[in-house]
């Protein structure tokens, strides 16, 4: 709403911010998105607007840095993919498949987009800047962790699913690599995370069965190598996530992948070995639900935000405050 109390639309908002910073976005549109999310796109060169950084990480199609904005000096991260004529229109297909599927979401867990950048040489996505790195690091170098622990980080984890599930989106690729740590908890250090890589993503139809294979191996639900899934091959995966935050190792694991595939569909898994001999009932509870074969029998998403254990460890109150604040 302007000064006058009339309202603006984006269209105009826009306008204005290009006529008050011409070198910002020059060619851009402001898209006025379902969830009221609002990104900026551009056919220019992101460097004219940020400056690259250190390097954050390296994925299958591209680099994230760290980049700094010219005129604001917000610092975001930068994921740059190289165009090239060598790519498969599938994998043309998986690095846009992102930048559409982010656009549509805003959640507290979820990365956020801001910006899309497109030209003759590469695409840029301009995105929230998680300065804790993977939660698979975390794990690596300090862990592994106590229930508390990981109830805080699986309670974030679970609403996260929650709200994508209800846009009709599966992740399809949910491992600790693709969790980012925004910041720590200051009451107990422990991590706010963020979902991020949604390339393997897909918006699908309520109660559609998937058939393609994707996601890593470690995690991947017995019914994607079957190829026949829903959305709560997400849950699977999210076992998979517990069980390594409280062990530190895989629940599945084997030297060749046929060794580990087979150990998957069996489904069969180890809680006897220190530390998880130490697990609560409830906990163990979970992670049972969690990993369960039967698809149709797997705990839904909605019961595991319910589930005793995440409400024993006061995990939604505890991160409720840091929201709240």
């Amino acid at each position: 709403i302007n000064k006058m109390g009339n309202e603006e639309s984006f269209q105009e908002i826009g306008s204005k911010a290009n006529q008050q910073s011409p070198n910002s976005f020059i060619n851009s549109s402001v898209i006025n998105l379902t969830n009221a999310t609002i990104i900026g796109q551009s056919q220019t060169d992101p460097e004219n607007d940020y400056k690259k950084m250190n390097q954050l990480g390296q994925g299958t199609y591209g680099t994230v840095y760290e980049a700094k904005h010219r005129i604001t000096d917000i610092v975001r991260a930068m994921k740059i993919v190289k165009k090239h004529t060598k790519r498969s229109k599938e994998e043309e297909k998986e690095i846009l498949n992102e930048e559409n599927i982010l656009k549509t979401m805003d959640h507290p867990n979820i990365v956020k987009i801001f910006e899309f950048y497109s030209n003759d040489e590469s695409y840029s996505i301009i995105m929230e800047n998680c300065k804790g790195g993977s939660l698979f690091k975390e794990i690596s170098l300090n862990g592994p962790f106590n229930e508390d622990y990981a109830s805080y980080v699986m309670y974030q984890l679970f609403s996260a699913i929650r709200y994508y599930n209800g846009l009709h989106i599966i992740h399809r690729d949910l491992k600790p690599e693709n969790i980012l740590i925004a910041n720590k908890n200051k009451s107990n250090n422990f991590p706010n995370i963020k979902i991020c890589d949604f390339g393997m993503s897909k918006i699908v139809e309520k109660q559609v069965s998937q058939n393609s294979v994707v996601g890593s191996l470690y995690y991947v639900a017995p019914e994607v190598l079957n190829k026949n899934y829903n959305e709560k091959c997400d849950l699977w995966s999210c076992g998979v996530i517990m069980y390594f935050i409280l062990s530190k190792r895989f629940p599945f694991t084997g030297t060749f992948n046929d060794e580990i595939i087979k150990k998957i569909k069996v489904g069969e898994f180890d809680t006897k070995a220190p530390p998880l001999d130490k697990l609560s009932s409830n906990g163990l509870d979970l992670l049972n639900k969690l990993l369960t074969l039967d698809v149709n029998k797997r705990i839904t998403v909605q019961e595991a935000l319910d589930h005793p254990w995440i409400k024993e460890h006061n995990s939604k109150e505890l991160y409720n405050k840091i929201i709240d604040i």
